[in-house]
């Protein structure tokens, strides 16, 4: 099977907007097929994570060139109107993009010979592109959403939608976003989580005495008033801690809001670090050496690092809630997820797990439990969504 992914992001871009369609791009790949990943080129081609250099996977970047908006849509009003245009008469923002994009893969050998397209959402324009794609070469196309649909105005989803009607199945990251993306574009969806990179699945090691008490969190922050009553339950916890405990003490954020932690971190009684975003492998050793890991709620997002969190073997404090999707997924593998609503349950829950001896090793049945969440297993469930939507092509 030939198969062409489309992702706005570059795998190479430092953010997990490439992540996604890159790992299943190397997988799939790996299963035997051909594929083709059309994306952006990097605003920053040095920054990692580095493409590997022995993977299959062609890579290939169209170039975007849409002129500045610096000094012409100064108001956000403008700005808003003028995307609301691309998105109703054109493919999205980066129209110019798309239209290049198919420029590339008409010169590109091999581009006849496909067999299905999948295009994910992160922005509309990965999947407008799909979309004309597998038109243009009469093949059928997976619409893929992965994001929220915050990022279509709600006034133009359906015109939106019918515009991508010819999509011939549809596969989401979650339960979550399948119940809003079936909604809008009038499909079922097969839930097709993001897989989770093999370095968190390396056994959590016990803590050594005087070693450092690490509380990482993780991601995304989103509100700051969130964050500052998150900041105050760490306060609450390290003000019963002696002073001994709390020179070991150390709150570090893996994640790309550093000036929104900074800001909130001031004040704060125990020494704090922001690293911004870090390669899986990194990211995974600072996981797996955590007293727990945390992150910030939103309600209306699935929060994929959980997953990450969970094959980690460490606790897991949701400030905010969780749904109960995330809830179940963590029941399933035996993992301890806590949703804190506020300042006072995190101070508790440190309290309860700072007061514990911390366990080392893999957990019973660890590598059958969390058999689901790697990469490789998320991958063939794609595969067989774009072998099942090629053979029915090739049989009408």
């Amino acid at each position: 099977m030939n198969v062409l992914l489309v992702n706005y992001a570059h795998p190479r871009s430092p953010h997990v907007s490439g992540v996604r369609a890159w790992q299943f791009a190397k997988h799939l790949s790996a299963l035997g097929h051909g594929v083709t990943l059309l994306a952006a080129p990097p605003k920053e081609p040095a920054s990692p994570p580095s493409l590997d250099a022995g993977s299959s996977p062609r890579v290939l970047a169209a170039d975007f060139r849409e002129p500045s908006e610096a000094g012409v849509w100064a108001f956000a009003a403008a700005r808003s109107a003028r995307t609301a245009f691309n998105i109703a008469f054109r493919w999205g923002k980066w129209s110019a993009w798309v239209r290049s994009a198919e420029e590339l893969l008409r010169r590109a050998p091999g581009g006849s010979r496909l067999d299905v397209v999948w295009g994910t959402f992160g922005n509309v324009e990965s999947l407008h592109l799909a979309c004309r794609v597998a038109r243009s070469l009469q093949i059928p196309w997976v619409a893929d959403v992965k994001d929220n649909l915050m990022y279509v105005p709600r006034s133009l989803r359906g015109w939106t939608a019918f515009r991508l009607r010819s999509l011939a199945a549809l596969t989401c990251n979650s339960r979550l976003v399948s119940e809003q993306a079936s909604g809008w574009l009038g499909r079922p969806a097969e839930v097709i989580y993001s897989g989770v990179d093999d370095a968190f699945f390396a056994p959590a090691g016990g803590r050594e005495a005087g070693e450092e008490t690490l509380i990482h969190l993780v991601g995304s922050l989103y509100r700051s008033d969130a964050l500052r009553s998150f900041m105050r339950g760490v306060d609450l916890w390290a003000d019963g801690l002696t002073a001994s405990e709390r020179a070991r003490c150390v709150l570090r954020y893996s994640g790309q809001d550093t000036h929104l932690f900074s800001a909130a971190a001031e004040g704060l009684g125990i020494r704090h670090e922001a690293s911004g975003y870090l390669p899986p492998s990194e990211l995974a050793r600072r996981c797996r050496a955590a007293l727990v890991n945390a992150y910030v709620w939103l309600p209306m997002t699935f929060h994929h690092k959980l997953l990450e969190l969970l094959s980690s073997r460490r606790p897991v404090l949701a400030f905010g809630g969780e749904s109960e999707e995330s809830r179940e997924l963590a029941r399933q593998v035996g993992g301890r997820l806590y949703p804190a609503a506020d300042a006072d349950a995190v101070a508790g829950f440190l309290r309860t797990l700072s007061g514990e001896a911390r366990p080392g090793g893999e957990p019973p049945d660890g590598d059958r439990l969390f058999e689901r969440f790697r990469w490789a297993h998320q991958a063939r469930r794609l595969e067989e969504v774009l072998a099942s939507v090629a053979r029915r092509r090739a049989a009408s």
